[in-house]
């Protein structure tokens, strides 16, 4: 009985096994098929579904967004976070690696919410300053308007000098221990 067979699918009483596993092979056409017989909390976090806007459009009424908001499975794109910016978590978002940080405009900042009406969940900036996928890019873009948030070098060894000099006149303030113990950034002597 193979996980693809939809009739076995059903008929298993470990809904949960299934909705957890990446040994189905996941289709929104499977989904559609089981949709009452999933748990849709797991399948949130599952990262072997297909993941893709239409995906995550199709089913906007069963998924877990606060799972989804983790899950580094999905590349969280401006169209998609612009999509679900009422239901994601900016928390959760905030270290994420798979969000495309340079793509976010400065409106999804704002007063440090998620949203563009700012009714949805605040962007963690320690989190966002640890998180692998930023880069020098997004502090230039975003440190005006959130230099305060920005949690930069403390000055240990290894760090670029050039590239604090260049954070410092950008009056984005230190010591702070995030953006210097990032693995996503390159820090050279």
């Amino acid at each position: 009985m193979g996980w693809n067979n939809i009739n076995a699918i059903i008929d298993s009483s470990d809904k949960i096994t299934i909705s957890e596993s990446d040994n189905v092979i996941w289709s929104s056409e499977l989904l559609i098929k089981l949709k009452d017989y999933l748990s849709w909390h797991l399948l949130s976090k599952n990262e072997s579904l297909p993941w893709s806007l239409e995906l995550l459009i199709a089913f906007r009424d069963k998924w877990d967004f606060k799972a989804l908001s983790s899950n580094r499975a999905i590349r969280w794109t401006h169209e998609i976070v612009k999509e679900f910016r009422l239901e994601v978590s900016a928390n959760l978002l905030s270290s994420n690696i798979n969000v495309d940080w340079n793509q976010l405009p400065s409106g999804f900042f704002y007063k440090g919410r998620l949203t563009l009406t700012g009714e949805r969940g605040s962007w963690d900036w320690n989190e966002i300053s640890n998180n692998a996928g930023i880069n020098e890019e997004f502090i230039q873009t975003h440190h005006r308007e959130h230099h305060s948030h920005i949690v930069f070098a403390d000055g240990r060894e290894g760090s670029n000098w050039d590239f604090c000099k260049k954070m410092n006149s950008l009056n984005i303030r230190y010591p702070k221990p995030s953006l210097s113990s990032n693995p996503g950034l390159i820090w050279t002597d």
